[in-house]
């Protein structure tokens, strides 16, 4: 019950950043407040192997949470448009490529780490490590200067439109079922003795197959209409989280963590 309540504490302050991000935007720049939210990232990560106390752990995963939530919205208001400009829109896909890549990344660091017979707290400084080094690469990758123009905000707040309703609902049971798994993977496939020996490996499998969906799931919305492809990565992701209950065994898993890393971003 406590491993489900530290990643909660993550959920609730991406939600909160998610929200406040949508009601306003920040005042100055945007390169400035990605960048701090990054090293609030690297900073409450590292900060997990310096306490013992589970309510320090809610605390640092809810800032963690806000920050990822500022880093995904700002990252993406500021490279995006640069794409379309330049006439290559293909390239937004490698833009969100690296959550996958970032996933697979930080889990073969623990892998890694685990092999070698690390401490867990030893285990999230060097995640804070590492996700500083990205920070730095992402200070020296993004230009600062000519930002693209902030979107205005509609006085009128959100269209009372049932279709949007409706799409919130899906959009909510997607997140439902992929979070459930995508916090207790790991925890199936330890206390599975069949497939025990995943464990390291398993997450890595998530990232892999999440860093090229956005590119094939744009693909495939191009051919059979952006409706139609959220509703066919809904249901392959449905079927993930079934795989990782019903077939306890090394095809099982694997298929979870491909059907669930491949379309929860892809669906976003």
């Amino acid at each position: 019950s406590t491993a489900g309540l530290i990643p909660w504490a993550n959920c609730a302050g991406y939600l909160i950043g998610a929200l406040g991000a949508a009601k306003a935007t920040p005042p100055g720049s945007r390169r400035v407040w990605l960048l701090g939210a990054l090293l609030a990232s690297a900073a409450t990560t590292a900060a997990m192997g310096l306490t013992a106390s589970i309510a320090a752990f809610l605390v640092l995963r809810f800032l963690g949470g806000v920050a990822s939530a500022l880093v995904l919205i700002l990252a993406s208001a500021l490279v995006l448009d640069r794409p379309a400009e330049a006439g290559r829109p293909g390239l937004m896909a490698l833009h969100f490529a690296g959550v996958g890549s970032g996933i697979a990344v930080s889990a073969a660091l623990v892998a890694t780490q685990l092999a070698a017979g690390a401490s867990w707290t030893a285990m999230w400084q060097a995640s804070g490590v590492v996700s500083l080094i990205g920070a730095l690469a992402v200070a020296l990758l993004v230009p600062a200067g000519r930002e693209p123009p902030a979107v205005p905000r509609s006085a009128q707040g959100a269209p009372r439109d049932p279709r949007l309703r409706r799409m919130t609902l899906a959009y909510g049971l997607f997140g439902f079922g992929y979070v459930i798994t995508a916090t207790f993977l790991v925890a199936i496939v330890r206390a599975t003795p069949a497939i025990r020996g995943l464990e390291p490996v398993i997450w890595i499998v998530v990232g892999l197959a999440a860093a090229p969906s956005v590119a094939l799931w744009s693909w495939l919305g191009q051919r059979i209409g952006i409706q139609t492809a959220f509703a066919t990565a809904a249901l392959a992701e449905a079927v993930g989280v079934l795989a990782s209950v019903l077939w306890p065994s090394a095809a099982g898993i694997c298929l979870a963590a491909l059907l669930v890393g491949g379309t929860f971003i892809g669906l976003t």
